[in-house]
């Protein structure tokens, strides 16, 4: 369990954070994202990422991608910059689910109610959030015994359950993430991936399987996939759970050994390419 005044020093970073977020956003709006960034901000920003890392290290995560802040000021931009910023919000976002939810489970205001090899259950789960990460880490497993996973990525994937989401790091990047939500009876995925390949298999494959996607660009400066599925049934958390287990690791084998990615897709999703067949 983290110490307190850890906990209370990530609080303090996730609220600081979002107002940088939104007054970036704001900037970035009213300039149209053309500004070069100048010395001054590059190293404010520099020095920013630099602290937050120091406050996420005793949590084993780290944030942000734009490292060459002073030695390449010429390649950088504001869309860059605050892409680190929404970036680290996501890691704290992690630390907290991962941490603090604990923390208050001792002191009796939330219990965790299980703990798989990969995740962990807060009390009051949604049995269907409880379900879709039972299967999430049946199928990692299955992936993980026939070599799909590079160990490095495999070594980071985790899923915190409260109520009616589930928060989960699916690859080594901090940034890396999928959330799961049931609301008012109907099932969204939302996931967090810069790969273009990567973010049009899991569409492609959630669009076969009857869900509403889109592929997001530039929205928040948080590429990756959206989706949602009405009235959802059991058949579509399994579909669901099937389809991100993939996403782990997939941009490496998409590019190093496309072969056994597809094959491995054909395996999990037959329907799919059995229905190609018959048309």
């Amino acid at each position: 369990m983290a110490p307190p005044d850890e906990l209370r020093t990530l609080r303090i970073l996730e609220n600081k954070l979002n107002k940088l977020k939104e007054d970036q956003e704001s900037l970035l709006r009213k300039t149209n994202m053309l500004l070069t960034p100048g010395e001054d901000m590059l190293r404010t920003y520099s020095n920013t990422i630099m602290w937050i890392n120091e406050a996420l290290e005793p949590f084993g995560e780290k944030c942000g991608w734009t490292t060459t802040y002073t030695s390449t000021p010429d390649k950088l931009d504001l869309r860059l910059l605050l892409n680190d910023v929404a970036n680290c919000a996501h890691s704290i976002t992690a630390v907290v689910m991962k941490f603090l939810l604990p923390s208050l489970a001792s002191l009796k205001e939330y219990k965790t109610i299980e703990e798989g090899s990969l995740s962990m259950l807060i009390e009051d789960v949604n049995p269907m959030i409880k379900e879709f990460v039972k299967r999430w880490e049946k199928y990692v497993e299955e992936n993980y015994r026939i070599g799909y996973y590079y160990s490095k990525d495999y070594s980071m994937l985790s899923a915190v359950g409260m109520k009616d989401r589930v928060e989960m790091r699916v690859g080594s990047s901090p940034g890396h993430r999928t959330r799961v939500e049931v609301i008012d009876g109907n099932l969204y995925m939302r996931y967090f991936d810069t790969d273009a390949k990567v973010n049009e298999t899991l569409h492609d494959l959630l669009t076969e399987k009857k869900f509403k996607c889109r592929i997001i660009t530039g929205e928040r400066f948080e590429d990756g996939v959206k989706c949602v599925k009405d009235n959802f049934t059991i058949e579509d958390i399994d579909a669901l759970a099937r389809a991100i287990s993939l996403v782990t690791s997939m941009d490496i084998n998409l590019d190093e050994r496309p072969d056994f990615v597809n094959n491995r897709i054909r395996e999990l999703f037959p329907e799919i390419f059995k229905e190609e067949v018959r048309k």
